[in-house]
């Protein structure tokens, strides 16, 4: 019986290798279209559920931007904000409808989300990387209830995760690729993935740094980067300085330190000194400690004055660092409140966003819920309650992908690995200091999963140095 197991075992895995062989012989070119029509095939359900696509997050808020109705700012990224204004008003000017011109441009953003998988998963064919593991993970990602639902919405998240996704492929080459093509295509998804998303430069300016100190990649990749940098620099210098438009305010960068210091005033009010309760209600006024909650920084920042934080900024870092002092285990615990959402998306408290039309108010071009299939879009609410979800698709399930694949970079120090990785690190730290956990912010690392998971087995090519 051992015997025969065992030969089982044998003739599976022979069947395997010359599957994967097989595939693996196909040219990138069909390679890539058919795995793109695939993904768009088994997307149509999902569309025709969502039609025209959910108009909610922070789209109304770009569109009344977009149309004069709000004040324009860089709050929300300019691109991303003209980008989907352009099919509103081709929609309006053609079709004499919003609503079309918001179903194309929901269209276009699932084309794009596709031709993203088809091209990273191209790269992992050239890589020669487990065909196992990189199917796996493209199962994963496009039959993810919360993938199907938040690529056909309105939310900045969707192009940014494609352009972080291809400018971190083109990292998986930077330990031997060199030549003029893949320098351009280096500084395009590089800008792309800063402009439409205000964070993109934080990363590329972490990504520079630890490259430059462990010697992830050659001189050329790193001149590469600060080129990046500094066409990024100079398109924010002209929208802020040349166009007029303001900045927008950096208070979404303090939220968690707002969260912590609100929390200690609530708790210990009759312990601080007048000195400090002084300092806090400058940045924080009409007791707004009392709006406090534990899974939300929203109600604090709502009313936090980044102005007088900027006027007093010495005298407000000192206070925040003596009461963090002071008060440790309350820092972590308000800061705990914020992220545990992304480590056990049951607590996440606004998980229904993902298929809300938010704003109400400002959604004044008649677009509204107009699915086609009721009862796939009825099964997608119900994976909002995460409960109806079977565990391997969970949201945080790319999370333990990425800290597998980190453990299997530091352990065989691999530059290519690393490389690759650190984009999703960096773009990780930055959403645990944001307000709130949300669905949406693990988005640009789901649709990264096939190669999260491909990269865990050893390639066969050996072009992964070691740092």
């Amino acid at each position: 019986m051992k015997c025969k197991i065992q030969g089982w075992i044998g003739n599976l895995s022979f069947l395997y290798l010359k599957m994967q062989e097989w595939i693996y012989r196909l040219p990138d070119w069909l390679f890539g279209t058919l795995l793109f029509a695939g993904v768009c095939v088994y997307w149509i359900p999902a569309y025709r559920a969502l039609y025209p696509g959910t108009f909610g997050y922070d789209g109304p808020v770009q569109m009344a931007q977009y149309f004069g109705e709000r004040t324009l700012s860089t709050h929300h990224p300019i691109l991303h904000t003209y980008f989907m204004g352009m099919f509103f008003s081709l929609g309006k000017a053609l079709f004499d409808s919003y609503t079309i011109g918001f179903a194309i441009y929901i269209t276009v953003q699932g084309l794009f989300v596709a031709a993203g998988l088809a091209y990273a998963a191209t790269v992992a064919k050239r890589k020669n990387l487990n065909f196992l593991l990189l199917a796996a993970g493209i199962l994963y990602t496009i039959r993810n209830p919360m993938v199907q639902m938040i690529t056909f919405s309105s939310t900045k998240d969707v192009l940014f995760g494609v352009f972080l996704l291809l400018f971190s492929m083109e990292l998986i080459n930077a330990p031997k690729e060199s030549g003029k093509r893949y320098y351009i295509k280096l500084l395009i998804f590089g800008c792309l993935m800063c402009l439409f998303r205000n964070q993109g430069i934080y990363i590329l300016l972490a990504i520079l740094i630890v490259a430059k100190v462990l010697r992830l990649c050659k001189r050329e990749i790193l001149v590469c980067l600060i080129s990046v940098i500094a066409l990024v620099g100079v398109f924010n210098g002209i929208v802020t300085y040349g166009l007029g438009i303001p900045k927008g305010d950096l208070r979404e960068m303090l939220c968690v330190p707002m969260q912590q210091v609100s929390y200690v005033v609530g708790k210990h009010y009759e312990e601080l000194t007048a000195v400090q309760l002084e300092l806090y209600k400058e940045v924080i006024p009409e007791d707004g400690y009392k709006y406090w909650v534990y899974n939300s920084a929203d109600d604090i920042k709502s009313r936090f004055l980044t102005d007088e934080l900027m006027d007093n900024l010495g005298a407000h870092l000192i206070n925040y660092v003596e009461l963090g002092l002071k008060y440790p285990e309350d820092y972590i615990y308000a800061w705990k409140g914020l992220i545990e959402g992304y480590w056990d998306t049951d607590l996440m408290q606004y998980r229904l966003l993902a298929m809300t039309y938010t704003f109400d108010e400002l959604n004044v071009y008649g677009i509204e819920h107009a699915g086609l299939d009721d009862e796939y879009h009825l099964g997608l609410w119900l994976a909002t309650q995460f409960e109806e979800t079977p565990w391997k698709l969970q949201p945080e399930m790319c999370l333990w992908f990425g800290l597998a694949l980190l453990c299997v970079a530091l352990f065989r120090r691999d530059r290519m690995r690393m490389l690759f990785l650190l984009v999703y690190v960096f773009y990780f730290g930055t959403v645990i200091l944001g307000p709130v956990a949300l669905v949406r912010y693990l988005y640009p690392i789901t649709i990264a999963s096939p190669m999260l998971l491909a990269l865990l087995h050893k390639a066969k090519e050996q072009d992964n140095q070691r740092f």
